[in-house]
């Protein structure tokens, strides 16, 4: 009995042309030869596990390099710490000698302007305040000054010099 399939017609025990009784044909390339298809998978995947190594050693190289760049810069921030503290220790040093200085140089001048002050009442009591003044180069009004400190302080250089006798009085007294 022989069916009617659009135009062709088969009968049920023999098969189409091009019919293959139900069997598979691979589709691969070239001719279709399964060995060969095997053969490029095989390359594909070697090429996919190189590329995967290649992929993973350049990672890895770039995990390197910023491990290292991480070390480097935390080395930094720790030798910057470590330099203001340095900084810092040596401005407090700094500060402690020269306030101690300061203080030994306060009083040295103040010796000395004292040595200033008995030279000039000195000269006072040999010529007047403005003869001093035009000696020193400085103005009257600093002599005055340190004519009235003098006086208001009561120093005993002053009793001294007012009981010794003056040198002029003595180059008039001519004794035998």
């Amino acid at each position: 009995m022989r069916q009617q399939i659009g135009l062709l017609v088969a009968a049920p025990d023999r098969p189409l042309a091009g019919d293959n009784g139900g069997a598979v044909i691979s589709q691969g390339r070239g001719t279709g030869q399964s060995g060969e298809d095997e053969t490029m998978a095989e390359r594909r995947g070697s090429r996919a596990v190189a590329a995967r190594e290649k992929a993973r050693a350049r990672t890895a190289g770039a995990r390197e390099r910023e491990q290292r760049l991480e070390d480097l810069a935390t080395t930094w921030f720790e030798v910057d710490d470590q330099i203001g503290g340095l900084r810092e220790a040596a401005q407090a040093r700094i500060d402690q000698y020269t306030a101690r200085i300061r203080g030994e140089l306060v009083q040295q001048v103040g010796q000395l302007e004292q040595r200033l002050t008995d030279a000039a009442a000195e000269m006072l009591e040999l010529a007047n305040a403005s003869d001093v003044a035009d000696r020193l180069g400085i103005p009257v009004a600093k002599v005055r000054e340190i004519k009235a400190t003098r006086k208001a302080s009561g120093t005993p250089g002053d009793a001294a010099a007012a009981s010794a006798p003056s040198p002029t009085s003595q180059a008039g007294s001519v004794t035998p």
